[in-house]
């Protein structure tokens, strides 16, 4: 004969224990323990002469009810510079199970970054360390491990490696970047350098024009770190210089430190940060140039339509025809669709079908 054992935890220190058999409830009881985290074994036996002990009806309950504790050590300041640059990854639990570790870095510019690392055991947790991060750029480092109950828990550490001058990122620049917007709100710039740079500056082009911002009246700039940490400055490009329609870039230039840990490299460095995208407020104008009213009811079979799409930026990345909620044609620039290539000319076609007393739903 077989029992199950199905542990409920009611109240901290407190166990709900169900006595079944076929699904069949027989009883239950309740465990009070001490409090303490421990390993507590819970048997089932039949009440009967034929007492049994068998695997099934045997569980072990884990009482640790702590999350996985995450250290990320080896890149704590703003800065890493050094020739060789390795994080470090501690954690300690209890309930520790291995292989339950997810590991993710990722860089500003580069993306995501494969990671190789060395890691060591122990009973209750686990030592990493990662291999040489070779790159410059501005990374995050994200951590998550599960241990045995279930429980996560989730460390990241944002840091960056300059062995070669500044590095940059941008929070919101991955939305506008290379593309045409209605907007932007302000522009967030970050750079990341070993010690407080020489000068900066920075340019906007818009159109054919080029114009030098002007610090506190374009844009202002925080300063935070210091000699121990390395240097962070946050760049506030302010939303009223992209009020325009027009193809803008926007060129942060700065003058540095390299790093010093190697002295064969020359101690100034240049750095440069580049964003471009276009402000277009005026959405494409539709012109439909065959006979195609609303509501309107047409005897045939099927109804032709012949249309124009213009913009004033020339900037249509695609055109969609839905009829009745399903998208029946459509044309993106440079690819073939359903619709076929995307007309040099602009002028597109489609049918809408006939033989029905409903009327049609049709969107551009």
């Amino acid at each position: 004969m077989k029992y199950m054992l199905e542990i409920k935890q009611v109240v901290r220190c407190s166990l709900l224990v169900l006595i079944s058999v076929s699904a069949v409830l027989l009883g239950s009881f309740f465990v009070t323990g001490d409090c303490a985290d421990a390993l507590y074994p819970l048997t089932a036996a039949a009440d009967t002469t034929d007492t049994v002990k068998t695997n099934d009806s045997e569980q072990n309950y884990d009482s640790n009810r702590d999350k996985p504790v995450i250290e990320i050590s080896g890149v704590d300041n703003l800065v890493s510079n050094s020739e060789t640059i390795k994080p470090i990854i501690t954690y300690l639990d209890e309930s520790f199970v291995s292989g339950r570790t997810e590991i993710s870095l990722v860089g500003a510019n580069l993306g995501k970054v494969d990671v190789s690392y060395n890691r060591e055991f122990s009973p209750k947790g686990s030592y990493i360390v990662l291999q040489n991060i070779e790159q410059d750029d501005v990374y995050t480092l994200t951590v998550k491990v599960t241990d045995g109950n279930g429980r996560s828990e989730i460390v990241s550490k944002d840091f960056s490696v300059n062995r070669s001058g500044s590095t940059f990122s941008c929070e919101n620049c991955g939305e506008i970047s290379g593309k045409t917007v209605i907007n932007v709100n302000d522009i967030i710039v970050n750079e990341y350098c070993v010690d407080k740079l020489e000068s900066y500056d920075i340019t906007l082009f818009k159109n054919s024009l080029t114009l030098k911002l002007v610090e506190g009246k374009d844009f202002e700039v925080n300063i935070i770190g210091d000699k121990t940490s390395g240097f962070r400055y946050d760049y506030t490009l302010f939303a009223e210089n992209f009020e325009d329609d027009a193809d803008y870039a926007v060129r942060i230039h700065s003058i540095g430190k390299k790093s010093d840990y190697n002295e064969s490299t020359a101690n100034v460095s240049e750095s440069q940060y580049n964003l471009e995208f276009s402000i277009d407020k005026i959405p494409p104008e539709i012109n439909i140039l065959t006979d195609f009213k609303s509501e309107t009811t047409y005897y045939e079979i099927s109804k032709f339509v012949l249309f124009t799409v213009t913009d004033n930026s020339d900037s249509i990345s695609f055109v969609s025809v839905t009829v009745d909620g399903q998208e029946t044609a459509r044309w993106d620039k440079g690819e073939e669709n359903q619709g076929g290539h995307f007309p040099e000319d602009n002028v597109f076609s489609f049918f809408i079908g006939g033989n029905t007393l409903e009327p049609h739903n049709v969107a551009i």
